[in-house]
């Protein structure tokens, strides 16, 4: 986090306008040369095949952080044992997938003592705080509830069940679950 110029951008870039030091690598290299020629580059190219452009995080420096999902930047991105603030940025194609990553990274951060802040994003002229933590509800019927676990629970050993998560149940009469989950975690 110490070595990041604020704000980051998410942006994608042609390969020949990309060039930094690749995690593990101590010369700088473009785009290409990254996908053909670094071990861990070449393991990843085919995510990025058939692309005109690529994308990076790049800092207020113009300094490249990663070129996602391949591999991130030795200057910038390399995280150290004795590194104490970290950005964790998550990325991919499926929005909702990326934040629920997100979120579970960050609540096992949390877990081991870490503390959580939250940024604003901007997407376009879109802006929102993430990580977000807001209750989310979902809808499961007792029987799914078994079906998924390989259990036969009653109505109200799940109930129960639910409450040590820290979970609200509702609506017993229809034989539903109406979830309220909630994180360990303490926003700043």
């Amino acid at each position: 986090l110490s070595k990041i110029a604020f704000p980051i951008t998410y942006r994608a870039l042609p390969p020949e306008k990309i060039s930094f030091i690749p995690l593990g690598a101590t010369k700088e290299m473009d785009a290409k040369t990254i996908l053909k020629k670094n071990p861990t580059g070449k393991m990843y190219a085919h995510l990025l095949a058939g692309n005109n452009l690529y994308p990076i995080f790049q800092d207020e420096k113009n300094k490249i952080l990663s070129m996602p999902p391949i591999i991130n930047s030795e200057e910038i991105g390399r995280v150290n044992l004795s590194d104490e603030n970290l950005f964790i940025e998550c990325s991919g194609t499926h929005e909702e997938t990326v934040k629920k990553t997100l979120t579970i990274v960050l609540t096992a951060c949390a877990e081991m003592g870490g503390k959580i802040f939250q940024m604003q994003h901007l997407n376009g002229k879109q802006k929102t705080l993430e990580p977000n933590f807001s209750p989310e509800k979902k809808r499961l019927s007792i029987e799914k509830v078994n079906a998924l676990l390989g259990e036969n629970f009653t109505e109200s050993e799940i109930e129960k069940l639910l409450a040590r998560m820290g979970i609200e149940y509702k609506n017993k009469s229809q034989k539903l679950l109406k979830g309220i989950s909630t994180l360990p975690v303490k926003v700043k």
